[in-house]
């Protein structure tokens, strides 16, 4: 036996040990793990029973397949239930029927498909049809996907009463958000608290027109179809009437309407979307934007009474454009510099380019400017120093600055340098000390009274 073993370890160096068979090369290997045979021996394995050859395999296969076919010949695949849960109109695809529920039932949805109704409409026409000579077509075939489609809208109305039947209700005195009960005797309470502990709000309420109706649909997509307000994920489960009894689908509903309020808390998504307009258009049965319009129309009707009185005195008759916001709404205008690196606010303010910031930061000195009569005067006095140095002669007790200007007369210039770096150093150390002496007085044991710990 082991020469023989030898041999076919050399021969067949690849084998796989669920289903006790040697390759000679890796690609047959890899190709015998896709296989059925390979997974149906892996799963014997883990059960502990022993792998079959590919004939036995085989037999089994053929002793399934017509006892499989005539057992259950109708059930659904996962395929049937995938596309079950599909909108053609918008192309979308759900992945529960609360989320789907939710989306047929919302106003996106059904202006699409009005719209996709009009479009396919063909305007008609007055000339004569010619005759038809042809024999009509066979009605069967064409009622069958029919049938198909009316028996899909039959059982997605089904599934959704049973959701709408069984699934639990907010009223409105109770929060959206919290896990417990939470009751409070009216609904301004009740948005209370939703404010101070949950940051919900109710967006735009000047104009809000139905609160409650507006309340009542919130609550319903929470509870009824578990769908966040914020992302419109879903978090509900399927509800079959057929499968499930009442109590399972009560069940269901429930542990639907915990996870999307878990959701929403985590996600902080406890907010209505109100980001874009389709956002928005959900909720515009509830909210009256028709006072704006009003106000928008009487300023345009105002300008265009001026404009035609005005036109009216001079007797021309002139087409004009009126716009309707008014002067007093135009926002004031900004001009640009001396250059392109500065803007001028309306107020006259300037502001500069960041890339001059540094120039901006500068703290220029007055004899620099030589504006006023007065910098004029400091800097004749510095061009008199800076000439007097030139010929060695040395300040003296501020000479040169005040009106005394004393000075010294250095017998040569190296004097003259000397004697300012005797001034610097003076300078200097007299800086020394007085960092000395700050640093003395706010350190150390200076309080201003003594107290002894121990009498106190």
């Amino acid at each position: 036996m082991e020469p023989t073993q030898a041999t076919t370890a050399t021969t067949h160096p690849y084998t796989c040990l669920a289903c006790s068979l040697a390759f000679t090369t890796p690609n047959a290997q890899r190709t015998h793990y896709t296989t059925d045979l390979h997974r149906y021996n892996a799963k014997r394995r883990i059960v502990g029973l022993d792998p079959l050859d590919s004939t036995s395999f085989d037999s089994k296969l053929l002793n399934i397949q017509p006892s499989s076919a005539t057992s259950n010949p109708i059930k659904p695949t996962d395929n049937s239930n995938h596309d079950s849960l599909r909108c053609e109109p918008c192309n979308k695809s759900f992945a529960t029927l609360g989320a789907q529920s939710s989306h047929l039932v919302s106003k996106k949805h059904k202006t699409l498909v009005a719209n996709t109704k009009t479009q396919n409409i063909k305007p008609t026409t007055n000339e004569p049809k010619p005759m038809q000579t042809e024999p009509l077509p066979n009605t069967s075939s064409s009622q069958e996907p029919e049938s198909h489609d009316q028996n899909q809208d039959s059982n997605i109305e089904s599934l959704i009463a049973t959701r709408l039947n069984r699934a639990p209700r907010i009223p409105q005195t109770e929060c959206l958000f919290c896990a417990r009960r939470t009751s409070f005797d009216s609904i301004e309470l009740n948005l209370d608290h939703m404010l101070k502990e949950h940051g919900f709000f109710i967006p735009e309420t000047q104009f809000l027109t139905n609160r409650s109706g507006l309340f009542d649909a919130i609550a319903e997509r929470i509870s009824v179809w578990n769908v966040c307000l914020y992302c419109t994920a879903g978090f509900g489960g399927t509800l079959s009437g057929e499968d499930q009894s009442s109590d399972r689908q009560e069940e269901l509903a429930r542990l639907g309407l915990e996870r999307v309020r878990k959701h929403m808390c985590d996600k902080n998504h406890c907010k209505m979307a109100w980001d874009n307009q389709e956002d928005r258009l959900e909720y515009s049965d509830f909210y009256d934007y028709r006072s704006t319009h009003e106000d928008s129309k009487k300023k345009a009707t105002d300008g265009e009474w001026e404009d035609m009185s005005s036109s009216s005195e001079n007797g021309d008759q002139v087409d004009m454009q009126i716009d309707s916001t008014s002067d007093d709404e135009l926002p004031p205008t900004t001009n640009f510099g001396d250059s392109p690196f500065e803007i001028v606010l309306p107020n006259g303010t300037r502001l500069g380019h960041r890339t001059l910031r540094n120039i901006y930061k500068q703290n220029l000195l007055p004899y620099a400017i030589g504006g006023s009569q007065s910098n004029q005067k400091v800097s004749n006095n510095m061009k008199m120093i800076t000439r007097l140095a030139r010929l060695s002669l040395i300040p003296a007790n501020g000479g040169g600055a005040n009106n005394d200007r004393q000075l010294i007369k250095a017998r040569n210039p190296g004097e003259a340098r000397e004697a300012g770096r005797h001034i610097r150093e003076f300078r200097d150390a007299q800086r020394r000390e007085h960092f000395k002496t700050r640093v003395g007085c706010t350190s150390g044991n200076n309080q201003k009274h003594y107290r002894d710990p121990l009498l106190q």
